[in-house]
């Protein structure tokens, strides 16, 4: 199944409404059965396994207003692939009102909470869940320009979206936010596309500085500082997915990118 096959089936599945507790509790019983296998394996930082997802970003751009998830249009993704996917119709904010139900603290707390209860059976300490949460340029690659007027300049004047990227800075503050309040103390920033070579000089040039920005929330909000003193950021930057490591067809990010934002990434 392709990306845009997989929001398909995700809005449709979402939009039935006695289907969404069943959801639900699959992804309870698939974070459990999760849970229970990297405890098995002494897995020191799980993640939430991002069950509740179709795609590992998109749940986070249903939380941004003025994407359209049903009208999906043809868009090159990370340089190489061309997807169906999400359209912007206006300038991107934060939604009052979260429609499938998902969003990054929910997802967290229902993580957590199962590992919660099955440390407290084995009379043991509960290990800390990680959140993993996409980036501002890798977010942006994912979505296209919808058709109408959106406020922002053509693709043709900006690939990169860079103006979208700096309207999705604020939305992923106000999650980081949220789920230091409410106890997470390991936040990972995914930017993929980072290492990609269509993206490496934006990157270097203000994607890095990005990131920065979006984590600087700790300090600029008095309410969260100190909260946020162990709190550990992480960013992930990969070549592509493991199961393609042989493929000969799959386009693997340049190792010599990795080499170029060393000095970024310190």
């Amino acid at each position: 199944m392709n990306a845009g096959d997989a929001v398909k089936a995700f809005e449709a599945q979402w939009a039935i409404p006695e289907n969404k507790k069943k959801i639900e509790a699959a992804i309870d019983t698939f974070t459990g059965n999760m849970l229970d296998l990297f405890e098995e394996h002494d897995v020191a930082l799980p993640t939430t396994g991002e069950f509740a997802r179709d795609t590992y970003i998109y749940p986070f751009v249903r939380t941004l207003k003025n994407v359209d998830f049903v009208n999906l249009k043809k868009h090159c993704v990370r340089g190489t692939r061309v997807w169906d996917t999400p359209a912007i119709i206006g300038k991107v904010s934060l939604r009052e009102e979260i429609v499938s139900g998902w969003d990054p603290l929910k997802e967290w707390q229902v993580c957590q909470n199962i590992a919660d209860q099955k440390a407290a059976k084995l009379g043991k300490k509960p290990k800390m869940i990680k959140m993993t949460i996409p980036g501002p340029m890798t977010t942006a690659d994912t979505i296209a320009f919808g058709e109408n007027d959106h406020g922002y300049k053509s693709e043709e004047e900006m690939p990169i979206k860079r103006e979208v990227q700096e309207d999705i800075i604020p939305v992923l503050q106000h999650w980081i936010k949220e789920l230091i309040k409410n106890g997470c103390k390991h936040i990972q920033i995914d930017e993929p596309v980072f290492a990609r070579s269509a993206y490496i000089e934006a990157a270097l040039d203000y994607g890095f500085d990005n990131l920065d920005k979006v984590m600087s929330v700790v300090d600029s909000d008095p309410d969260i500082r100190e909260m946020a003193k162990d709190v550990i950021f992480s960013v992930h930057m990969c070549r592509g997915y493991p199961r393609c490591l042989d493929d000969e067809g799959y386009a693997h990010a340049d190792a010599e990118n990795y080499i170029k934002m060393a000095e970024r990434v310190d």
